[in-house]
């Protein structure tokens, strides 16, 4: 009778949900019977904190590059003489390109493993680097910025899904957002650096800055980095038991004595049909596309805005990197809280906050200090619904298809962050006054905050699914 009636609580229960929201909760289910947990019980060993400090450093150098183009673009629109609209298509080159690397190459590392995608994607960044301190038109710096954004949005796809895997399921949440806090060290070395450079209209030393950085990494990249140990539990490639082995011994974990059976199908392992499934994906990618429209809009266009108040470019990096302050900080105690309290109910307020703040630095006046602080207390709040974000995609997915899934979500994400730029480009140009440039912008992060309160609509946290005595 007691079964009987759990049934019908759950028959219930399933039908006031909605759909997404139900795919949601099969998944995160699932995700907990997963082979791979095998490893994520085991408390975490300095090894394996080497490896989420490695994949910090990745991200540092996707902050170094994204913004390096931001610093640079008062000099480039002088140097070449263009708009505001075609330095909006120049700044959203790379954007475009990450798009495409972070759902084509996260995929490639579901199949192939992670260690090779995400070394390869480190030196395609490498080369476009130093490329771009030669370019000598805007077509050239254009299509330059687009393949070095492919390797970039690969490589921070894997990394994150990277990080996740190497750490201990208590602390997962954590380590994803300190993956995240690589973004603004990156950001105010390069903003650190660039005021210099900039100050000397030379706006290529940025570029060649970077580029020298990320090339001395790779080796370092090449030795520290192990193949995810959750990718050969589920995926279980050729001579998988000793290649666990071999990465459980370098880590100081007892090694095992044979690899955990699987399910044969995706949707045996989700526990999700297809249709759901890709249901589910779609809501989430939206989600980050919406999301990311209003992260990069400051982000790309800040030190241009303030050069045009009359502040000068030194003055906009220096804004820039006030904003890379708040994003630090936001994702250190993001990060603590999200060990604390789930992260679906983090987010909504996380966005609504986001959307207020970016307003704000429209309508605060033509003063540095406001134009800093308000700069700051936005980002501050861009990025911790952003990391929020990052985390519901790497939970609601498991490691079979977790990195094709959140690098397509990334990459479609990746394309609201290339129209952000161009969007404000041409209000700009067309002498739209900037309280309402910054309001427009900062609507997409509503629309996200829906989607996720419709993903969550009549979820209910299950109980984790106990083994079958």
């Amino acid at each position: 009778m007691r079964g009987g009636a759990a049934c019908q609580v759950s028959r219930r229960q399933h039908r006031q949900e909605w759909p997404l929201s139900l795919a949601y909760r099969r998944t995160k289910e699932r995700i907990m019977q997963q082979a791979s947990d095998l490893w994520a019980d085991r408390p975490m060993t300095g090894r394996q904190m080497l490896v989420i400090a490695m994949c910090c450093i990745l991200n540092a150098f996707d902050g170094i590059d994204i913004l390096a183009i931001s610093f640079a673009s008062p000099g480039i629109a002088a140097e070449w003489s263009i708009s505001k609209a075609q330095l909006g298509v120049v700044l959203s080159m790379e954007l475009i390109g990450m798009a495409l690397g972070a759902a084509v190459l996260g995929h490639l590392a579901d199949r192939f493993g992670r260690r090779a995608l995400v070394l390869a994607c480190l030196i395609v960044t490498s080369a476009g680097m130093w490329v771009a301190t030669q370019a000598s038109s805007v077509t050239m710096l254009s299509v330059i910025r687009f393949l070095t954004g492919c390797g970039i949005g690969g490589m921070i796809a894997i990394a994150h899904a990277y990080a996740s895997e190497f750490s201990s399921a208590s602390k997962r949440n954590f380590c994803i957002a300190l993956v995240g806090v690589g973004w603004p060290i990156g950001a105010i070395v390069g903003g650190s650096l660039a005021s210099a450079f900039i100050s000397q209209e030379d706006w290529r030393h940025v570029f060649f800055a970077g580029a020298a950085l990320s090339t001395l990494f790779l080796p370092i990249a090449w030795i520290a980095f192990p193949e995810s140990v959750a990718y050969l539990l589920d995926r279980q490639p050729p001579n998988a038991l000793a290649r666990v082995n071999a990465v459980f011994r370098s880590l100081g974990h007892r090694e095992l004595q044979k690899l955990p059976e699987l399910a044969s199908a995706v949707s045996a392992r989700t526990g999700v049909t297809a249709p759901l499934l890709y249901g589910l994906t779609a809501a989430l990618a939206a989600a980050y596309f919406f999301d990311s429209m209003t992260y990069y809009f400051l982000l790309k266009w800040s030190p241009k805005i303030v050069a045009d108040l009359g502040f000068g470019a030194a003055a906009g990096a220096s804004v820039l990197v006030w904003g890379t302050i708040g994003q630090f900080a936001a994702l250190i105690l993001t990060g603590w809280a999200a060990t604390k309290i789930s992260v679906r109910k983090l987010l909504p307020p996380a966005l609504i906050l986001t959307a207020l703040g970016i307003s704000a630095f429209g309508v605060v006046g033509p003063s540095l200090f406001n134009l800093k602080l308000v700069m700051a207390v936005g980002t501050f709040f861009n990025q911790a619904a952003n990391s929020l974000l990052i985390m519901l995609l790497i939970e609601s997915f498991p490691t079979v298809i977790r990195g094709g899934r959140v690098g397509l979500c990334m990459g479609i994400g990746r394309g609201g962050a290339a129209l952000s730029p161009i969007l404000a480009g041409v209000m700009l140009a067309q002498d739209v006054p900037l309280s309402i440039v910054t309001i427009a912008l900062a609507c997409p992060v509503l629309v996200t905050a829906g989607i996720v309160l419709a993903l969550g609509r009549g979820a209910r946290e299950a109980p984790v699914p106990q083994p079958a005595m």
